[in-house]
């Protein structure tokens, strides 16, 4: 569908409906996990056994909550609350939904790449300590963005500098490992579940090209040419609209990533069934 408002076909809007209609379940099961304490016999509970090793299970839970808040978020764009007996009027932008299609694969394959089980302990937590120096990191950055004194931090608690510095020592008091945060295209092809990592890059840089509004990955939209539209330099203006097909097979890939990382973050903290 376009923003002139023209209607969606069907079929897509089914297949989109049916993916973001399993969403609202998982929200209520994260939530769920998130109010219940690590099984004892848990890798996630042997992990905050060590030195900084409760990081991980924390850090897995709020990227995966902040992909499917974006997933709701899309949920509600597609199935938005109607009048008892009215149609519901799904809605699908150009390109403003695929923040939404791209954020809860980006949690989910984060909160996967803190509890891959295969990884081990002390894998997992040299991550989680590389991903919160980046976090201070960032906040150090914005801080300093605003005047903020390394040592005067807002009211009560640390700065971000002050935060760094004290994790940096407790990494070396605790021999962990420096290790590199892989970033996000990497990532997806570790973690989006392909078999081989190609797709699941390509799939990344595709939906950021779109995120960031760039030139290039317009040439995967539906254009239409407008046959009485005005001549401009380079060509002639035509009908854009967003790619249903791509919309709907990567909406079904970000829920059925969401619910294999919270699979897997269940299974790491001994809560699956």
């Amino acid at each position: 569908m376009n923003l002139e408002g023209e209607g969606q076909d069907p079929e897509i809007t089914a297949r989109l409906v049916a993916a973001v209609s399993q969403v609202p379940a998982l929200w209520e099961q994260l939530t769920a996990v998130a109010r219940t304490a690590s099984s004892p016999q848990s890798e996630a509970t042997k992990d905050a056994a060590m030195p900084l090793g409760h990081y991980g299970a924390i850090l897995a839970g709020a990227h995966l909550s902040n992909g499917i808040e974006h997933l709701l978020s899309w949920h509600r764009l597609l199935m938005p609350p109607t009048p008892e007996g009215q149609p519901v009027q799904a809605w699908q932008p150009i390109a403003a939904h695929v923040t939404l299609i791209r954020a809860p694969m980006e949690g989910a394959v984060m909160c996967r790449w803190f509890v891959d089980l295969k990884a081990g302990s002390t894998v997992r937590i040299q991550r989680a300590v590389a991903l919160l120096l980046d976090d201070y990191r960032n906040r150090r950055a914005w801080e300093s963005d605003l005047g903020v004194a390394p040592d005067s931090p807002f009211g009560e608690g640390k700065t971000g500098a002050q935060r760094y510095v004290d994790l940096l020592k407790a990494r070396k008091a605790a021999k962990i490992e420096e290790v590199e945060v892989l970033n996000y295209t990497d990532m997806f092809g570790l973690y989006a579940g392909y078999r081989t990592p190609c797709p699941g890059r390509a799939m990344y840089r595709l939906l950021s090209g779109w995120a960031h509004g760039m030139e290039w990955p317009q040439g995967t939209a539906k254009l239409e040419a407008m046959k009485d539209g005005p001549k401009v330099p380079g060509g002639g203006v035509g009908r854009l609209s967003a790619n249903d097909e791509m919309s709907a097979t990567y909406t079904a890939i970000a829920v059925r990533l969401a619910r294999t990382a919270l699979h897997e973050l269940m299974t790491y903290r001994g809560l699956a069934v």
